[in-house]
């Protein structure tokens, strides 16, 4: 019985490891959403695309949902934050860890809003199927851009308020940040 359990126990850290970081070229066959998006410049060697449709179309964790979107034993950790424009109310900054995962959000007492979103995990997925380890050309055609080479990738809005960076290795997309700016 312990054998049994043993292997049993190898068998799924493998298949849990394997996946990981395995590329896909689509997530989902019936997946038909995309992104209008146009290059507005390149900015040390990065170049930044606006897509408004991108970000029009996100759903942003917040306390209530992260565990619904994404089914993750967090570790969380709980920090009380003076609010900048009354300083008589203190909000909640909470931050959601899962391995090199990281996402952090202000809990005010009217709104939660994002603050940080740092992901290597394929499970973490944002608009229609964007996760770490599609393919680059996968990426590519999710946003209608003809030719990328660089390795990093900014997509934006046009006041470049919200906007999430994109790392490639090897075609194949590793992690995704956004780091919104908020007031």
């Amino acid at each position: 019985m312990k054998h049994l359990i043993s292997i049993c126990v190898l068998l799924i850290f493998t298949v849990c490891c394997n996946t990981r970081h395995t590329q896909r070229t689509s997530a989902d066959p019936d997946d038909t959403i995309t992104f209008i998006s146009q290059l507005i410049d390149i900015t040390n060697g990065i170049p930044y695309y606006q897509s408004d449709d991108f970000y029009a179309f996100i759903t942003e964790p917040d306390t209530k949902n992260i565990d619904s979107l994404y089914k993750a034993s967090f570790k969380v950790s709980v920090e009380p934050f003076v609010n900048i424009h009354d300083t008589t109310v203190v909000d909640t900054i909470y931050t959601f860890t899962y391995r090199e995962n990281k996402i952090v959000i202000y809990k005010s007492r009217y709104k939660d809003l994002l603050v940080q979103f740092d992901v290597t995990d394929s499970m973490f997925e944002i608009n229609g199927n964007i996760s770490p380890g599609i393919s680059k050309d996968y990426f590519t055609k999710k946003f209608n851009i003809d030719h990328l080479s660089q390795d990093t990738v900014d997509i934006g809005n046009l006041e470049r308020t919200d906007v999430a960076r994109f790392y490639f290795r090897n075609s194949t997309l590793v992690r995704i940040r956004i780091e919104p700016y908020l007031d």
